[in-house]
Order: structure tokens, then sequence, then C-alpha cells
């Protein structure tokens, strides 16, 4: 999970920008030591970065600026020419429901699972939780409600999808809509 979702930190200072983002992937990939290097100090063992819609902005920026260390990106549900409120969930992240029910029927509507139950109730469950782990309390959003990815831009984020696919495979995933 990125900073701000699911069980992850929340930023007291609202750090949610890409630098930021990018700053924490590239933490955990040394962390890991996911690369190592050769005689000569090149990147060696590169290896494939999936991400979902912000997720995948914040995969090419980071391939875009760690040359090398990425052999593929795998980016599901994105598309630079997208705005950033498609990419990011905000306008809903404040919200909350009566119960696991409301919440259900808003990700339905908004998300278009009409038919498609079990990628509904995946989605609940990775998205949502009882408020203070009470469901008596309501539903809300897994993710800090001060959560704003700022620094993306439609022009600078088709060009680190360039730069990143001139040295990295791409492949671009789409769900399927019922």
């Amino acid at each position: 999970h990125l900073r701000g979702h699911g069980l992850t930190s929340h930023s007291p200072r609202r750090l949610y920008g890409e630098e930021e983002m990018v700053a924490d992937l590239h933490a955990l990939v040394v962390e890991l030591s996911l690369n190592g290097t050769d005689w000569s100090g090149a990147t060696t063992r590169p290896w494939v970065l999936c991400g979902r819609g912000i997720g995948a902005a914040i995969g090419v920026a980071y391939a875009s600026r760690y040359r090398g260390r990425v052999a593929a990106l795998a980016l599901v549900e994105y598309d630079p020419s997208w705005g950033k409120d498609r990419l990011c969930f905000y306008p809903y992240q404040t919200a909350k429901f009566l119960d696991d029910e409301g919440m259900a029927a808003m990700l339905q509507d908004t998300l278009g699972m009409a038919g498609d139950p079990s990628r509904l109730a995946r989605t609940l469950l990775h998205r949502g939780s009882p408020v203070d782990g009470d469901e008596t309390r309501g539903w809300r959003f897994t993710m800090d409600c001060g959560f704003f990815y700022s620094g993306f831009e439609e022009k600078a984020a088709w060009k680190d999808l360039v730069r990143a696919a001139a040295f990295t495979h791409v492949m671009l995933l789409r769900e399927a809509m019922p």
C-alpha cells in the first residue's frame, strides 16, 4: 500500500506528493535489496513493477527516474491523460457510511461493478473498514482523509511513460467491465 492507504502510516504533514511516493518506493527497493550492481556499478537484477491507478503513476515515475532498476511495468487502470480525479479516490475518502452495504452500493455505482459481486466484495474489503474497528459506528475508507496526490500533471506523466518505455517493457491492463 501507498503511504496514507490501508494499514500504512499517515503523514501528519500531508506529504503525499509524487516525489514523496517515489522516495518511499525507492527506500523499499533499497531496504529489500531488490537490485544489485556489477563491477562497473551498473544495476543488476531488474524486476517487474505492477501498479494500479495512482500506484501505476508512481511506478511510471519511479521507472523513469531509476533507469535499469525496473525490467517491466504492468500498469492496471492507468492512462496518463486521465485526470487526477479519476486516478485518485479522494472525492470519497472522507465519506462515512452507516454500514458496509451503504459503502458497497457507492462503490458499485461509482466503479461500475453491477453484476460482479466477488469483485465488489474484494474492493470493499480492500478499501474500507469499520470505523475504529466497530461496525456499529459505520464504515469508512482505509485511507488518510487528507490524502491528495500532488504533483501529477498530464504532460509530465506522458514524458515519464515515454522515458520509461524506452528502457523497460510496458503492459497496460484494464479490468473487464460487465
